[in-house]
């Protein structure tokens, strides 16, 4: 787990394409989640931050993507 001190001056630069979870409010402190959907590691990233979100700890960013298999290989 990676945690900040106080004072620390880290910069995240986020993008309109960025997906912030709802509840989000503060903006001096943004986590970035990349993660793949479906997965168990994400769902328990995904739990934590948003619990973190929700107390407005954080401005919680999510980039997530799906993994793409080519089907036809493992069937081969």
């Amino acid at each position: 787990m990676f945690t900040f001190q106080e004072g620390d001056q880290s910069h995240v630069e986020t993008f309109g394409l960025d997906h912030h979870y709802p509840e989000s409010e503060n903006n001096s402190v943004t986590v970035v989640l990349y993660g793949e959907l479906g997965t168990q590691e994400f769902a328990d990233f995904h739990q934590v931050l948003k619990y973190y979100a929700v107390k407005g700890d954080i401005d919680y960013v999510l980039r997530h993507y799906i993994k793409v298999s080519n089907r036809l290989q493992n069937i081969l």
